[in-house]
């Protein structure tokens, strides 16, 4: 059997952290991620080759509130190959009860962001998560 094509993938990512000496920034990171597949085969379609995110650029703020509050929003942009930009918003805010314990509570696409993760194949809606830590 022989493949019927080659795939050639390059890419690079990036990633800058950032620790301010203010009191409540904990952190800031930013990251990046750049993706180019080329198609060596005669075959003109797939349905997964050119459906991959080809800039993904992530800005990531940590405020820490107090010594209990932790809040995390996270800005991403990402343009895929063949599909339009989108623009989503995550965010994660964790309370620590004690040494031991603490609490999360975490959202993915807050602003409900409709798009394709892949042709035809529409991404999840807003969901939330909690967690609870516990600490032995």
């Amino acid at each position: 059997a022989k493949n019927a094509g080659e795939i050639r993938t390059k890419g690079l990512d990036f990633n800058l952290d950032f620790y301010p000496q203010f009191k409540w920034f904990k952190k800031v990171s930013a990251k990046y991620s750049f993706l180019d597949l080329s198609n060596e085969s005669h075959y003109q379609y797939s349905k997964y080759l050119f459906n991959y995110l080809k800039h993904r650029f992530l800005f990531i703020p940590e405020f820490n509130l107090n010594n209990r509050l932790v809040v995390v929003p996270v800005f991403i942009l990402e343009k895929p190959r063949s599909r339009p930009s989108r623009i989503i918003y995550n965010l994660k805010i964790t309370y620590k009860i004690n040494n031991n314990l603490s609490m999360s509570l975490e959202g993915d696409n807050i602003f409900n962001e409709s798009y394709q993760e892949l042709t035809d194949v529409e991404a999840d809606p807003r969901w939330w998560k909690w967690g609870l830590l516990y600490r032995f």
